[in-house]
């Protein structure tokens, strides 16, 4: 399954790490500021959706233990650490609503992925005086979090290929949303 997750979701990925350039030497506050805002919006948003599903699916974002996964309260310290305002009017997020346990999965590799990401993230810019939580959440580190959700996916596709199309779909949606939300984030659209 992680192979087909991989896969689908190649491309966006790359796009979405070329648009946002964090490992770029040169990158100031200002620059991760603006960043930070952005994905205060979309993980705004996608709390809102997660949420609304963990409601209605409680025994599997039990076993996702989705309120530690959740990071918009981290953002929001970051960026006002940052000293860049949270623009409440800012365009709604793209992510679509997960409604089903496949979009909440999809979804969930978007979102867990970048903690491993991040922590690459999180190493380059500490020295440079941009010390942020947002991209290392987790206390411990990336790795339990990421492997408990690979377990609870694994549990719960058991092999079925419908199931896994299905959250490879989602995921492969919610990194084109992503890839589209942070199109603006372009070094050259905002050079």
């Amino acid at each position: 399954m992680a192979a087909q997750l991989r896969q689908r979701t190649r491309a966006s990925h790359e796009q979405v790490e070329a648009d946002l350039d964090l490992l770029d030497p040169a990158l100031t506050p200002a620059r991760l500021g603006a960043v930070l805002v952005r994905f205060h919006s979309l993980w705004d948003a996608a709390e809102r959706a997660l949420d609304a599903w963990a409601a209605d699916a409680p025994a599997l974002a039990g076993e996702l233990d989705w309120p530690r996964r959740r990071r918009a309260e981290v953002l929001r310290g970051d960026v006002a650490a940052l000293g860049a305002p949270l623009d409440r009017a800012a365009a709604p997020s793209p992510v679509a609503v997960p409604a089903t346990d496949a979009d909440a999965l999809g979804w969930l590799y978007v979102a867990e992925g970048s903690t491993l990401g991040g922590a690459v993230i999180s190493r380059r810019i500490v020295p440079l005086g941009l010390a942020v939580r947002s991209f290392t959440p987790y206390a411990e580190g990336p790795g339990p979090m990421w492997r408990r959700y690979h377990e609870v996916l694994e549990a719960w596709v058991d092999g079925d290929e419908i199931r896994a199309h299905a959250v490879a779909s989602a995921a492969a949606r919610s990194f084109d949303a992503l890839a589209e939300w942070v199109a603006p984030l372009r070094r050259e659209a905002v050079a």
